[in-house]
């Protein structure tokens, strides 16, 4: 058995984890040694990655894009809820203020509505509360959350932003890119942007994956830089990712 398929073969009887970096959880059975485990918490991400010791600096990766998750506040609206009973009323205001859904620069005319019409029910949330009616402001909020699961995202309309297109790696060396190609991960449409790196400082060839899917109106991500016979081993890890049930459900 060759090195990567051996890696390979330990991954399947790998105990599966599950990662809660934001109110949906994704589970998927995670490298063990020699790779390390690391945080990923930059470029708009949250998430794990793991570096192979002694490579050349070979990295794969999972992580969630928090920005598009969290325009509903939905897991704010859940809280609220869990705690309604031992809220003050300047407590009650500062996280209704705060769970209120991100209405600039709406992803789709379906948000639009949802997310006006739930930040109606919170106001009327508002008034309840201030008139110590704890069961109608329950209710209202309630409603608000259900306002929230009226929404979906598709990928194309979120990926846009964040799709991989090398610039900034022209200063490392030469990059060339594929054109996006449609694929399916967790059981979800997603996109795949490969590419080749010759990197002048190590003069060294790396080929480069990042995969893009959508869960739950949450933007997900995978990446794969290293060498080519890795490849696989990424490969992989993405057939392991699931998506449990998560603290709102959409």
């Amino acid at each position: 058995m060759s090195g990567v398929a051996a890696e390979i073969a330990a991954l399947e009887t790998a105990p599966r984890e599950t990662f809660h970096w934001t109110d949906q959880p994704v589970s998927f059975a995670p490298l063990a040694e020699p790779w390390e485990r690391h945080r990923e918490q930059s470029g708009g991400q949250l998430g794990v990655y793991f570096v192979k010791k002694g490579s050349v600096g070979e990295r794969i990766g999972v992580g969630e894009y928090h920005r598009v998750g969290g325009r509903d506040r939905c897991v704010e609206l859940v809280e609220i809820l869990r705690d309604l009973d031992t809220l003050s009323d300047r407590e009650f205001q500062l996280r209704l203020h705060r769970a209120k859904p991100v209405t600039q620069n709406p992803v789709n005319a379906e948000e639009t509505v949802s997310f006006e019409a739930a930040r109606e029910e919170l106001a009327r949330a508002r008034d309840r509360f201030r008139d110590e009616d704890l069961e109608g402001t329950r209710r209202h909020v309630a409603r608000a959350i259900s306002h929230l699961s009226w929404v979906e995202y598709e990928l194309d309309e979120v990926v846009g932003d964040v799709l991989f297109t090398g610039k900034g790696w022209e200063r490392e060396g030469k990059i060339e890119v594929q054109p996006p190609r449609e694929a399916i991960v967790a059981g979800k449409p997603a996109r795949i942007v490969d590419f080749t790196h010759f990197n002048n400082w190590k003069q060294r060839q790396f080929h480069g994956r990042e995969v893009y899917f959508v869960h739950g109106n949450h933007l997900f991500t995978a990446g794969f830089l290293g060498l080519e016979e890795n490849l696989p081993l990424f490969d992989a890890v993405l057939e392991t990712i699931t998506f449990p049930k998560g603290e709102c459900v959409r």
